[in-house]
């Protein structure tokens, strides 16, 4: 993976120090590694963002799109595998309820090839496609994986880096309940 303005050393320096406890992380807001290079925080606008899914649909994120749950990953993460689980589970019990989740890779693989190691998966929510992590350089993710929560204004309402935690889907759940 190439990452343009010289963040390459630093983003690799996090990498290898967030991985020994990225899956069992539960951070929602990690102190920055390189204070020049911070993650989005709750409360930033989220970068929007189009792009295709394995199937070949168009998806959009930002203004005027549905409470979305997106997910960063790469096929040589195991949190990012482990955690897959939790997702599907959050995707099927409140994607009727209006969430939309949004597992975005950022490995250089084929849509064909993401397919199956979907299905391999049992993943039913949809896997998108984003060589070269261009998604992951606007998201300015420290690690693998990193999860946000975008509100339909595009707002980041939770950023979490590494493994998501376990009350993730409570959270999710009090966060779409209406107020009142």
């Amino acid at each position: 993976m190439v990452h343009r303005r010289g963040l390459f050393l630093p983003i690799l320096g996090a990498l290898l120090l967030v991985s020994a406890g990225c899956s069992d992380s539960s951070h929602q807001n990690p102190e920055p590694v390189n204070p020049g290079f911070n993650t989005l925080q709750t409360g930033d606008k989220a970068p929007e963002f189009v792009r295709m899914d394995v199937e070949g649909d168009s998806v959009r994120v930002g203004p005027g799109q549905p409470l979305t749950l997106i997910n960063l990953w790469a096929t040589w993460c195991a949190p990012c595998i482990e955690e897959f689980p939790d997702i599907e589970q959050i995707h099927r019990e409140l994607g009727p309820k209006g969430l939309r989740v949004l597992a975005v890779n950022v490995d250089e693989v084929d849509s064909e090839a993401l397919r199956s190691f979907g299905r391999e998966l049992d993943v039913t929510f949809p896997l998108v496609i984003d060589p070269p992590a261009t998604i992951q350089d606007a998201y300015r993710a420290l690690a693998m994986p990193s999860s946000y929560l975008v509100d339909e204004e595009g707002n980041v309402m939770m950023a979490w880096t590494g493994r998501l935690p376990h009350d993730t889907f409570s959270v999710i759940s009090q966060l779409m309940a209406p107020a009142g």
